[in-house]
């Protein structure tokens, strides 16, 4: 099987979300349309990329089994803080609409608020509910548990293991992800 585990969703809403921030603007660029705020370009987007029979034609002419997908920069950290919480949801509800639809050619990778902390959290909960199963998961499927290490982002994210705990995975697998492959890598006896 052949995994395209670094691709894009594409959300229409979020690239429309983002042209109305304060400061950004729009202009041609070689692939369609370029994000450019505050003078910076952010990111570009082509109007067959919303579209995702494009991208499972684009899939089958590279050979690609599967794609894991996120959302492309600058995810929602381009947003204020107050607003995150919302795309974030909107986003992951289509990411995982897109999943569903396209099991076994798409898996989602979620995007949190980090702005956010406790709908950060919220955010974990809900799309660990997902029918396909959480992104953690997903990576563990794919990768095994000996090449797994949590972290939390600190001090930008307020939380303890619990992401981990909850999974449905044998106590060795966890402690494995929670510390002792970092212990292997880092010599922490």
């Amino acid at each position: 099987m052949k995994v395209d585990t670094h691709a894009h969703f594409m959300s229409r809403y979020y690239h429309e979300r983002m042209a109305a921030l304060p400061g950004v603007s729009t202009r041609p660029d070689h692939y369609g349309t370029m994000y450019i705020k505050d003078g910076n370009r952010v990111v570009s987007s082509n109007d067959a990329w919303f579209d995702w029979d494009h991208q499972l034609r684009d899939m089958d002419k590279k050979g690609f089994d599967m794609r894991l997908v996120s959302l492309s920069t600058p995810n929602l950290y381009i947003f204020p803080a107050k607003d995150q919480p919302e795309i974030a949801k909107r986003v992951n509800d289509e990411t995982i609409s897109l999943a569903k639809k396209y099991p076994d050619r798409f898996r989602a990778l979620p995007s949190l608020p980090l702005g956010d902390v406790d709908a950060s959290i919220e955010e974990i909960d809900c799309v660990a509910g997902a029918s396909f199963g959480p992104a953690l998961m997903e990576v563990h499927a794919i990768v095994g548990a000996d090449h797994l290490m949590f972290g939390t982002d600190y001090p930008f994210v307020d939380i303890d293991t619990k992401p981990v705990d909850v999974l449905d995975l044998p106590a060795n697998e966890k402690n494995a992800i929670n510390g002792g492959n970092a212990a292997k890598v880092f010599g922490l006896q």
